[in-house]
Order: C-alpha cells, then structure tokens, then sequence
C-alpha cells in the first residue's frame, strides 16, 4: 500500500505574519528561517497524525482491500478528506476499470454501497483510489491545529543554537503543550 502526492499544497497554513507576530520578529530577515520552521512543524505534525493542513491530490495504490470497506467502511488517511474522486482496478494485464461508483464517501470514510461487490484483487492485481485531503484555505484549519503547529514553530525557534538549560527546559514546556492539543487527533487501535 503506497500513498502518493500526485499534487502537492501550496500556500501557508499560517501566515508568516501570524508566525512571526507570536515569535515576536518584528523584521524580515527571518522570514526564510520562519518559513523553513513552518514547513518542518507541519511536516513534523502530518508524519505523527492523520491530518492533512492544507489541500493535496492523493493516489493510495492498494494491492489488497482495506478491512471493513464493504460492511462499516474505511477511514482515509489524512483527513479531513474532501472528495475521493476516482477508484481503478488496475489488471495484470495493466487494463484500468473505473470503479468509483460501487463506493460512497461520507467524510472521510469510504465505502462500498449496499449491493456491489469487490473486485478481487489477485496477485499482480491492484486498486488505485485518487483523493484530495487537506483544507482549502488556512482559514478553514480548526484553530488548535492552528495553534499546535505554532507552538512546535516556537518550540524550534527557542532551540536554535541555544544550550541554556532554562530555554531548552522551556521548549520542551512548549511541545508538550502542542502535543497536548494534537492529542485529539491521535489515532487509537483497538
């Protein structure tokens, strides 16, 4: 099972001007390190948990169906899933048949509707499923993700070239307050 990124996000999930108002920079000659934070708090954040801040084209390529697609459904990864938008049965022979209309999303759970079959998946066979996750506008990212990712922005930004044991004690005090508000979104097995 392989996720890919066919169309990546752009833009900032927070404002460089948001960043730098709670770092307290008041200059641009940060602007490229804030940047740089941002991009590896939110790299950071969407490894650990099923998020996804800002919208993205995924195509997962399965070479086996999920457990539960066909009775309760499948929760896609990350969320908020905003539309699946194609499901392909890709033969050994490479022959790709559309399937997308045997499933039905709700959020971010697809599932196969009442009535329609799997396509077995045999060996040297796989399914494509291409959807788009992630929020549109960073005005639509709930605002604790909004603060989390902030918090691990300044949490780094205190840890730069500094061996202090008050700042480093103090950035530590910083992260787990953001991985406090991330806690909701921790994904739990049962």
């Amino acid at each position: 099972m392989t996720l890919t990124v066919i169309t990546p996000p752009s833009g900032e999930a927070v404002p460089l001007d948001a960043v730098k108002d709670y770092l307290r920079i008041g200059h641009s000659q940060e602007d490229d390190l804030c940047r740089a934070l941002m991009a590896s708090a939110i790299a950071g954040i969407e490894a650990r948990y099923p998020v996804a801040f800002l919208s993205r084209t995924l195509l997962w390529q399965l070479t086996r169906w999920p457990d539960g697609l066909s009775t309760s459904g499948h929760r896609l990864k990350p969320m908020p899933v905003q539309a699946v938008t194609e499901i392909r049965h890709i033969d050994r022979a490479g022959v790709r048949t559309q399937i997308t209309a045997k499933f039905e999303q709700i959020g971010s759970v697809l599932r196969l509707k009442a009535g329609e079959a799997l396509p077995a998946l045999s060996v040297g066979e796989r399914a494509e499923i291409r959807f788009t996750a992630g929020h549109d506008r960073p005005g639509d990212i709930p605002q604790d993700l909004q603060f989390a990712l902030i918090l691990q922005i300044l949490q780094a930004y205190m840890r730069r070239g500094s061996e202090a044991e008050s700042s480093t004690d103090k950035a530590n005090e910083i992260k787990a307050h953001g991985l406090d508000l991330l806690a909701p979104y921790k994904e739990v097995r049962v």
